[in-house]
This record gives structure tokens, sequence and C-alpha cells, in this order.
């Protein structure tokens, strides 16, 4: 076998093996969409999940009150398989051929700095989320419907302020109840004595002016 017909080997291997890769991408991801999962009750769901166009790949991308989160299928490009078929296959055989995985990326909402909207053909409108952490700035592009464009931002920008407002919401202390001071003695029975002091009186124990004295002590009591 001559090197041309080397080459020509190569490449309709290579480019067969990346078609089946691309392949079995598209079909996994048109799994997941189609495919909805069992939810169980009580089960956190995402505020809002859409399809999105991101980078060129349709992502999935899942809002949640402290995150914005998104996976794409990890297929083979059509520019690499030209480019494989352009150069006999070799390109392809020193890149490799990866497909049937997902690509997971997340942002957190509290480096989410500024979220803008813009038209972007005729159909579509891109969601501009900025972020800032650690000095870096970055920003990421959701290419979405007209429709789906002003909910999904103001959504996103609700979500933040949920969570700003969560953040800087004050510390409620509870404290105990001060425990009830001892209760306090019973009052003594002021008509109790006086019938006590009238029975000695009138038993002869006490004199009329023993009594009178008693009993002016005790009324002055009230």
């Amino acid at each position: 076998m001559g090197l041309f017909d080397k080459v020509k080997d190569a490449t309709s291997q290579a480019v067969g093996q990346a078609q089946a890769g691309l392949d079995k991408a598209k079909q996994d991801y048109a799994a997941s969409r189609n495919d909805a999962p069992t939810v169980t009750a009580g089960e956190p769901q995402p505020i809002i999940e859409l399809v999105s166009h991101i980078d060129g790949k349709n992502a999935k991308v899942r809002l949640w009150p402290d995150r914005l989160e998104w996976e794409r299928p990890r297929g083979v490009s059509g520019g690499k398989i030209t480019a494989g078929v352009m150069t006999g296959g070799l390109s392809l055989l020193a890149t490799g051929v990866k497909g049937g995985k997902d690509e997971h990326d997340m942002v957190l909402l509290k480096h989410v700095t500024n979220v803008t909207s813009r038209k972007d053909g005729l159909m579509y409108y891109a969601i501009d989320v900025q972020t800032a952490s650690g000095g870096a700035i970055n920003s990421v592009s959701f290419r979405v419907s007209k429709d789906e464009a002003a909910n999904f931002r103001a959504l996103v920008l609700n979500a933040m302020q949920e969570l700003e407002a969560k953040a800087s919401a004050p510390v409620v202390v509870h404290q105990a109840a001060p425990q009830s001071s001892a209760p306090t003695a019973a009052a003594p029975d002021l008509g109790a004595q006086l019938q006590q002091l009238a029975s000695l009186r009138d038993a002869g124990i006490l004199t009329e002016d023993e009594f009178a004295a008693k009993k002016a002590e005790i009324l002055s009591r009230l």
C-alpha cells in the first residue's frame, strides 16, 4: 500500500470516528432534552430552565437562587472535520476525537456585576452577564429568543437582589425571657386580725383601751 493509500485510509477512519462521535453527542443531547428527569417531592427546582446558544453550542441553562449554571454537549466541530479532510486525516490523528460528554460551567450570582440585553440577529437577543472576582472580569453571553430575553434578564436581576437582601439582613438574636421574681409574700389578713383582737377583748384578755390601741395600729397599715 502506497503513502497516498495510507493517508486516504487514515482519513476515512478519522472522519468516520468523528462523525460517529458527533452523532452520539447529538443523540445524548437530544435525549437529555426530551427525557424529563423524575422530580422528587421536596427536591430544589431552578427558578428557570431554558436552552441558549453559547460559544457556538446549544446549552441547557439553569438559574438557581445563588448561581447560574449551564451545560453543553461536547461534540466534534465541523471545522475540525474539515481540517481533518484537508490534511488527509493527520490533524484528527494528532488531536484525537472527543465526544459524548457534557461541559459544565457556573457563575455565582454574588460575583455578577451587570446584566445587559442586546439584539443579536433577527430573532434572537444576547443576555450578557458580567462577573468580577479576584480582580478578573469576565462576560458570558446567553443567546435566547426575543420572548425569553426580557424574562430571563429580569429573573437574574431579581435573584441577585434577593441574594443581596439576605446577605444584608440584620441578625436577630432571640434572648430568653427574664425569670419572674420570687412571689411577693401574701399580705396579712387585717380582717382576721381584728376579729382575733375582738375575741381577746370579749374573753377579757384585752381591755377596751388595749383593744382600741391595737385596732388603730392595724387600721394604720391600710
